[in-house]
């Protein structure tokens, strides 16, 4: 799982300050060896196992999802940011912080799940993008 976050890490680095052709190119062959490996953890979407790395592994997929959503706007492929955003939202919308949610357990005065996903700082930016 290390490995992983680290290769995410690499992949953010890559997206938000390319160096040129080199760097895309490097960074979608990153980008393709996660969403592979992301196949195979079992806290993803379809199945949604629960487990005690659920969070991590969620959020792992959520920041390579958010990377190449990012990827595909710089490089003006619609197609693959509808692709990503889609996949994206079940992140922020199913697994995410809603402020909602937490409003009204705040009110119930209820214990917040641990099974949430802490709020992604380009959650609205990247929806932003679909305006």
């Amino acid at each position: 799982m290390d490995h992983l976050e680290r290769e995410a890490s690499k992949l953010r680095a890559l997206v938000e300050n390319p160096a040129g052709p080199a760097s895309l190119k490097e960074a979608k062959d990153i980008l393709r060896n996660l969403k592979i490996a992301l196949i195979q953890l079992p806290s993803l979407p379809p199945t949604t196992t629960e487990s005690p790395t659920a969070v991590q592994e969620r959020k792992l997929a959520r920041d390579v999802l958010e990377s190449a959503t990012i990827m595909s706007v710089k490089e003006e492929d619609i197609p693959a940011f509808e692709r990503n955003i889609t996949q994206l939202k079940v992140y922020y919308n199913s697994f995410g912080y809603s402020y909602l949610r937490a409003l009204a357990i705040s009110m119930l005065m209820l214990p917040i799940s641990s099974d949430q996903l802490p709020k992604s700082p380009l959650h609205y930016p990247l929806l932003g993008t679909r305006l």
